[in-house]
């Protein structure tokens, strides 16, 4: 049978929390003792049990020892603005399990490029990490910018994690034959310009065969800072290598037109 007053020895062996942990909860104002004697010894009585499990019952949904006291305290008894606080607590453990998911594809995939081809740039596997784990901010950045359709089929070919994947890895894989390709070969020689075409191919797997928003966007795009969301495997120097394999592709191929390649 429970003593009716326990020492905080006794106390944390029946609640299996340790003294040093007893006596920082009453520090923050969580947990006091019910009595403390003249020489300072600490007593708590089988009601401490109570709140200490509350305590620990918090502690496991995420909360801050500021918002269990916050709950404890001010908001004691008052059911709805404990819903309210588990309601937040629910959809902020969801948006960090989220980013976990994200983080765990991210090395899912990585080890898979890896796995395929061990001499990889570190800029070109840090750019598909970087992608995969702000891909929900790259979206919310193309859906201002590109039409709804597009954004619908990006979403859909990328349901499929196991398709999601082996686009990567071929893409990935791209950008790393492009990047060395760069810093040997001219933008408008044959080698690059078959990367490029390759490029260009994956890109109309995940996008359509739809051209059209290139040419209507290219202008404005140019014109506006890109979010950190949006990454780059290439160097300054590569981008601009990159800039005129693409220019060189895109008029060969029709793509642009001809007030477009005017203005350039």
């Amino acid at each position: 049978m429970m003593k009716e007053q326990m020492s905080i020895g006794e106390f944390s062996r029946i609640a299996r929390v340790s003294p040093r942990t007893l006596r920082f909860y009453e520090e923050q104002g969580l947990l006091k003792p019910s009595y403390i004697s003249d020489s300072g010894r600490r007593y708590y009585r089988p009601d401490d049990l109570i709140p200490l499990q509350q305590i620990i019952a918090y502690k496991y949904l995420g909360f801050s020892l500021k918002d269990i006291k916050a709950i404890m305290s001010g908001q004691a008894g008052d059911s709805n603005a404990l819903l309210r606080s588990l309601r937040m607590q629910k959809q902020a453990l969801e948006h960090k399990q989220q980013h976990i998911q994200q983080i765990l594809k991210a090395i899912d995939h990585a080890a898979a490029v890896l796995e395929a081809e061990h001499r990889i740039d570190p800029q070109v596997i840090s750019f598909l990490i970087h992608s995969i784990v702000t891909e929900q901010q790259q979206m919310e950045w193309m859906s201002d910018w590109f039409p709804e359709s597009l954004i619908q089929r990006i979403k859909e070919n990328f349901a499929d994690e196991s398709k999601e994947r082996d686009w990567n890895m071929r893409s990935t894989l791209i950008l790393q034959d492009l990047k060395q390709a760069l810093h040997n070969h001219r933008p408008d020689s044959e080698k690059v310009q078959q990367l490029i075409e390759q490029f260009m191919d994956l890109a109309n797997e995940l996008m359509g065969d739809n051209w059209y928003f290139m040419n209507e966007y290219a202008d404005q795009l140019e014109n506006i800072e890109l979010p950190a969301a949006i990454g780059t495997p290439f160097t300054e120097e590569e981008e601009k290598w990159f800039a005129e394999a693409f220019e060189y592709y895109s008029i060969k191929k029709g793509l642009f037109s001809d007030g477009h390649r005017e203005s350039e």
